[in-house]
Order: structure tokens, then C-alpha cells, then sequence
């Protein structure tokens, strides 16, 4: 996408939070919208991650990136975040629920190694009720009471545009909702919360759509893009060499023989934010690899 002048930015002056930002597909999300013309907002617990990814960034004449630290199952972080925004823009048009994980919030270094040491018959031993209550409070829950607290801003910055605009929020879950995995990589409850916020995010569709304010929503489920979270799951083969292979037991390879690129979660977000004529939608971004694991 070009960037050389503000005639073909199709994002311009519009205001963004990501959350999950500073690293993986929300990064990518981030820089996309802001290569837009977009103010965004990278969000995430760690102050100095968001500070290097904007450092890291060649955003010029386009929009820009700015960090702010806020954890996305912090009630008090979010509402800090809200007033942040409402002070210096008073508006938000752009809200990206991306923030998630795989596997054991209280142990994710070790979940893979226990998960690995069990049988196949037994791999679900290492989840815990407390491994599902994260993962369902990080990546289903969360990004709801995140979605109320900005709704306020997201009114402000549809009328700011006009009659006719509309803000956006764009969920961010997984080509595996539709998916039968087994639990060799992750966490069994992983595919779980991500059809949850998709359902939840065809609720708040309907709910916005029935009751305003002008807010659409839809999803995005990635497929195979390199993150924290991908090299976590999967470890550090390339993703490339993941995709184009099959794992026995657990899914055929991808037609498209390669992970995701960033300009490819780029686009889709920016396609999303900017078609005013989408809604409720969810849209696979995976090189075809569901269509090839039913």
C-alpha cells in the first residue's frame, strides 16, 4: 500500500487501540493502520516492548504509533486507558481485541514440556481448571468488558465522521475455531475461547447493529503468522517449514505452503476498518489451512 500522500491514506485523522501490540499479528495490525493514517495505540503489559516496536517502526508520512502500557485483564489499566484517549482525542474510531495466549498462564514455559512428557491417551492431564479460567478470562471475557468500557469513544469518533460512519471493532481469534484439534500443541481450552469471542463478537454485532451506537464488528481468524504466542504453541521451526508439512495427529499441511505475512493480517485489518459496508463477519486469513482441516 502506498503512503506517499494523504490523498491515499484510506484511514486518515481516524484514532486506533490495539491491544497486544508490541510484538506478533497485533504489532502487524498496528503498523498497517498506522501506514493508513491512523493515530494508533499499541497497548500491552510491558512498557518497554511497546516503546521498542514503535522505536523499531518505519512509519513515515502516514500515521503514527504511539505506546501505551495498559494490561487487557486490568479493569483499573483499561479505564486509565479510556481517560487517556478521551483527554487527548475524544474519540476512538478503531478497536483491536488481540491480546491473548496459549497453554498456562501460570506456568508458560513449562506447560509444553509437561504436556509432552505425558502419553497421547493421557495429554490432557497438565490442563488445570485454573489453565482454562486464564485462558477463558484472557481471550473470551476480557475482550467484552473492554469492548463496553470504549464503546463511549467509539459513539464519539462514528459521529465525528458523519450520518453515515461507522467505528469499528475487529476481534482477533483463530483459524482453529472451526478446527478438530487434538491437544498436542497448547492448551485443549485455546480453540474453546476463541468460538467463544467469535460468538460473542456475532452477539455485539447484532446488539450495536439493533441498538446503536454506529459500531461494526467482526473478526479475523489467523492461521500460521509468526508471534510469542505461534513460537510458544509450535516452537521455533519456521512456521514456513510448519505450514507446508504435515503434522501427524494433528493437522495436513497448507496449500498455501507458508506462514502468514505481515501485509496480509495487514490488509485484512485495514479492509475491515475501512469497508463501512461489512458486518458481523469473520474472515479466515490462513492460506487455506481449515478448508484442508475440517
Amino acid at each position: 500500500m502506498s503512503t506517499s500522500t494523504s490523498s491515499t491514506l484510506p484511514l486518515q485523522n481516524q484514532i486506533a487501540l490495539v491491544t497486544g501490540a508490541g510484538t506478533g499479528i497485533g504489532l502487524m495490525i498496528a503498523q498497517s493502520l498506522a501506514k493508513a493514517g491512523t493515530k494508533v495505540y499499541i497497548t500491552g503489559r510491558r512498557l518497554n516492548v511497546l516503546e521498542n516496536a514503535v522505536a523499531e517502526s518505519n512509519i513515515t508520512n502516514a500515521g503514527t504509533l504511539i505506546p501505551l502500557q495498559m494490561d487487557a485483564c486490568s479493569e483499573s489499566d483499561i479505564a486509565r486507558a479510556v481517560q487517556t484517549i478521551r483527554q487527548a482525542d475524544g474519540k476512538l474510531d478503531i478497536l483491536v481485541n488481540n491480546a491473548g495466549f496459549n497453554g498456562s498462564k501460570s506456568d508458560p514455559d513449562g506447560f509444553n514440556a509437561r504436556k509432552a512428557a505425558v502419553s497421547a491417551a493421557d495429554n490432557m492431564d497438565p490442563e488445570t481448571v485454573q489453565d482454562w479460567l486464564d485462558l477463558f478470562h484472557i481471550n473470551s471475557i476480557m475482550p467484552f468488558f473492554i469492548i463496553r468500557a470504549f464503546t463511549p469513544l467509539l459513539k464519539e469518533g462514528a459521529e465525528a465522521r458523519g450520518p453515515q460512519a461507522t467505528s469499528n471493532i475487529i476481534n482477533i481469534t483463530s483459524t482453529t475455531t472451526t478446527m478438530a484439534f487434538t491437544g498436542t500443541y497448547g492448551s485443549l481450552a485455546y480453540t474453546a475461547t476463541k468460538a467463544a469471542l467469535e460468538n460473542i463478537s456475532s452477539v455485539m454485532a447484532v446488539h450495536f447493529a439493533r441498538n446503536g451506537p454506529r459500531i461494526r464488528v467482526n473478526c479475523i481468524a489467523p492461521g500460521l503468522f509468526p508471534s510469542e504466542l505461534a513460537e510458544r504453541t509450535l516452537g521455533k521451526a519456521g512456521l514456513d517449514e510448519i505450514a507446508k508439512q504435515a503434522v501427524p495427529g494433528y493437522m495436513s499441511a497448507s496449500p498455501a505452503g507458508r506462514g502468514g505475512r505481515p501485509e496480509e493480517i495487514g490488509a485484512t485489518t485495514v479492509y475491515l476498518a475501512s469497508n463501512e459496508f461489512v458486518n458481523g463477519v469473520s474472515l479466515k486469513v490462513d492460506g487455506g489451512l481449515s478448508m484442508m482441516n475440517p
